[in-house]
Parts: structure tokens; sequence; C-alpha cells
């Protein structure tokens, strides 16, 4: 079995190498997970590298990406919740992608890294570029819109990767993006208002 716990049964899906430890998740070290979510609660695991998790099939689901620039398409209004252990498991160029975020059922916890304490407003303008996606991250989302602690939704107007949405959530207390040092989440046809009660 993977590294799973579910109250209802979900179906899952590895591929790995010849050798590879498929029965435990947490050691995978050079495969990828494919995770489809069953219709009411699971609680599901990822492993060292990008893996997908399909929870479009309902229940208040609670996943964790774990490494790598994890993939999740969630069903609008089904109340999951995504965990954050560690800035390393989204950020810079290697971040997580949320499809369908719901921001009025949805939550994020983060809380063992810093809770969040609350919301900046929204910032609409500033170059994207997926070879340079740090630097740029970090000055358009810098001190005067970003402060310590808190979180904001970032979208570009220009560069390659303009019309994408970011969440960026602060975890080092220091105001401003810094890569390496905050959390960065794609969000793909993301719903309803982002607040501070969405962090756990």
């Amino acid at each position: 079995m993977p590294d799973e716990s579910e109250s209802h049964r979900s179906l899952w899906k590895g591929r790995a190498k010849a050798g590879d430890a498929l029965g435990v998740a947490t050691i995978e070290s050079d495969g990828h997970y494919a995770f489809v979510g069953g219709a009411v609660v699971d609680t599901l695991k990822g492993g060292a590298l990008w893996d997908s998790f399909d929870l479009s099939h309902g229940g208040a689901d609670v996943v964790t990406g774990a490494g790598g620039g994890d993939s999740f398409t969630v069903l609008t209004g089904a109340h999951d919740t995504f965990v954050y252990a560690a800035v390393s498991n989204s950020t810079g160029a290697s971040h997580d992608t949320i499809t369908n975020a719901d921001f009025d059922n949805d939550l994020f916890k983060v809380s063992t890294i810093s809770a969040v304490t609350g919301v900046d407003a929204a910032v609409t303008t500033g170059a994207l570029n997926a070879a340079t996606f740090d630097a740029n991250l970090a000055s358009a989302v810098g001190t005067g819109q970003l402060t310590g602690h808190h979180a904001l939704l970032f979208t570009a107007d220009s560069g390659d990767l303009s019309g994408h949405t970011f969440l960026v959530i602060d975890e080092n207390g220091t105001a401003g993006y810094q890569a390496n040092a905050d959390l960065v989440i794609e969000i793909v046809n993301g719903t309803g208002t982002l607040v501070a009660s969405d962090f756990l």
C-alpha cells in the first residue's frame, strides 16, 4: 500500500522503475505517483518528486504533495485541505498547481512552517517568465505588496506566464517574496475570496 490513510477507498497508481519501493510513498525518490480520490474523504500523501492528485470526485480530502511540483485537480465546494510542512514543498519554479481551488471552502495548512496572520491586496501587474521566475516574482511582489506572515494572489500581466495566477505565502516573516523561503502555488480557475481564515 502507498503511504495514504483514508476512510473510503480510492484508486492509487504508481509508476517507477524496477527495484523501487512502491509500497511506501514517503521513501519514493525517483518515481511519480498518480492518485485518484474517492467520492467521500481521502487522506493522501505524495512522495519526493512531482505527483498528481485527482480530487474531482468529491469529499473533504486532506492532501500533502510533499516534494516536487505537484498538481491537484479538485471539485469546487468540496472543502479540501492542502498540507504544506516545508517551504520546499512548493516554491519557485517547481511550485505546485491547484486547478479549481475554491477559497470559500478549501483550506491551506501551513502553520507547521509559520502561521498566516493576514491577506494583502491582490497584485495584478508585473512580468513573470519561467526562466527568471524567482527574480521576476521578487520584483512584482516586494515589501510594499506582501507583509511578513501574510499571503496574496499575484497575476502576471506580461512575460511568458502572463495571465497566470499564483498564491504567494510569506513564511519567513520578511516582507516581500524571497525564493526558497516563501510558498508559491499556481492557482488555475480559482474561485471565491482569499481570506486569513483560509489558512490553518
